[in-house]
């Protein structure tokens, strides 16, 4: 059994804490972000009213990078 210092394990374990941090930050966030986009989607579709603008100004505020990530995780 080796004694050496594992370095790449060692990144892994810190950047694994890393992700867990910023993830449990975001995702409540992305979370509302989806239920409102559901909920506006869901008032359009139904016909209650033209939400176009109140969708266009959610997703206007979230960089697009962040949306794709979030489509994925949730």
């Amino acid at each position: 059994m080796s004694t050496e210092f594992n370095y790449k394990r060692a990144w892994d374990e810190y950047v694994s804490k890393q992700f867990d941090k910023l993830y449990a930050v975001i995702r409540p966030a992305v979370c509302a972000l989806w239920r409102e986009v559901d909920t506006i989607t869901q008032a359009r579709d139904l016909g209650l009213k033209d939400y176009s603008a109140e969708l266009e100004a959610v997703f206007d505020t979230v960089p697009v990078d962040v949306l794709a990530w979030a489509s994925e995780v949730v």
